[in-house]
């Protein structure tokens, strides 16, 4: 049984050798220009030439990522080192995290971050590795779901079921010391999410609505996409469209209105979760995609090779951007971040033009923007 996740953990492996020189602490690192040859970066193309070149041991893998609630941008590397950014393109190492990488999940709350061991998920502070509360839920599926604009955050039980926290009420001023009746209200959800058939993959909105796949082999359908309105009609599922082939991934538009799929060929489908029935005109217009997102209301098509942001009423292009992603997200609807596995791309969500890069080491980060390259990376990695 599979997940859609609104965030997706990158699948990275690799050794970091050469780069632990450097100043970076807890606190903003001292940055100095790097000192590169031939290093013109007036324009996206050239940028993205200059980060080719740079060694790859002073670019580690980075496996998770996540907007928080204050507007920074953390991300976190295979060695478990938590790095953020700020729209200003300022940079921070946060904490090299104190467990194994494949044990944490960010999510968007400030100062917090999900910890799993053999038999609990707790929320963390991040800070102090205070436990502040355990979250209902079988810890061994690590499955955790947010809506668009992570105020809604799901974990799944072995039987399926959601539990839904609103995350501005349950998260937000967590104190590490709590009163006993504090910690009960906190641990219990807000919702529970009961689907009756078995999902494979599932994307969250705002208000206990959802959308699912679902198979229906006794009656040999294949690639079933449901809508829940739990606020209106109570663990009642909507049949809203079929794919016949296997889904791959799904996404919801914050306004709960329009979903979109992506199936196991790499074709996209649209749909209404309204009155209309079927599938847009131009759902499969797309082919060879590895997931899709919503920017806004309009649809984000992730491909192997690039990312197309489509108008949700017309089905027109409005942008193209040449990448190769891991993953990407929006966390509104003029910034993309996506991963290409030891960089981020910071993108313009209305204009598809590149804002910044990042790649980042254990202890040291680069950054290129506006024709200009800094951080603290030492000289070697240029070479």
């Amino acid at each position: 049984m599979k997940s859609s996740l609104a965030f997706i953990a990158l699948a990275a492996a690799g050794l970091m050798v050469g780069c632990a020189s450097g100043n970076a602490t807890g606190s903003n690192a001292s940055e100095t220009a790097a000192n590169t040859e031939n290093a013109s970066v007036s324009s996206p193309k050239a940028a993205l030439e200059v980060v080719k070149k740079i060694s790859a041991e002073c670019k580690s893998p980075i496996v998770q990522m996540v907007t928080k609630q204050d507007g920074s941008h953390h991300y976190l590397l295979d060695d478990a080192t938590l790095w953020q950014t700020d729209d200003n393109g300022n940079v921070k190492l946060v904490k090299k995290l104190e467990d194994a990488t494949d044990n944490y999940k960010l999510i968007p709350s400030d100062g917090v971050i999900i910890h799993y061991t053999d038999n609990k998920i707790m929320l963390v502070h991040i800070e102090s590795n205070t436990e502040l509360f355990r979250l209902a839920g079988d810890p061994k599926l690590k499955t955790v779901l947010f809506s668009p604009n992570n105020h809604e955050m799901a974990t799944r039980d072995s039987d399926n079921v959601f539990n839904v926290w609103n995350v501005p009420k349950r998260f937000s001023g967590i104190q590490i010391s709590e009163t006993v009746q504090d910690f009960i209200n906190r641990q219990s959800p807000d919702n529970k999410l009961r689907f009756s058939v078995d999902a494979y993959a599932v994307s969250l909105t705002n208000e206990g609505r959802a959308i699912l796949a679902a198979d229906d082999p006794a009656n040999n359908k294949i690639g079933l996409i449901y809508f829940m309105d739990d606020k209106n009609a109570k663990g009642t599922l909507k049949a809203i469209g079929r794919t016949n082939s296997h889904i791959s991934h799904l996404a919801i538009a914050l306004s709960g209105d329009n979903i979109a799929a992506v199936d196991e060929t790499g074709q996209l489908f649209v749909s209404s979760t309204g009155e209309d029935k079927g599938f847009k005109i131009y759902a499969k217009k797309y082919n060879d995609l590895i997931n899709v997102k919503f920017v806004g209301e309009d649809v984000l098509a992730i491909a192997k090779n690039k990312l197309t942001r489509i108008d949700i009423a017309t089905g027109a292009v409005k942008w193209t951007y040449d990448i190769s992603p891991k993953s990407c997200y929006a966390p509104n609807s003029v910034k993309i971040l996506c991963s290409t596995g030891n960089t981020i791309e910071d993108i313009n969500g209305e204009t598809g033009t590149l804002n910044r890069i990042y790649f980042f080491t254990s202890q040291n980060y680069g950054i290129i923007e506006g024709g200009e390259l800094r951080g603290t990376m030492p000289e070697q990695c240029y070479k």
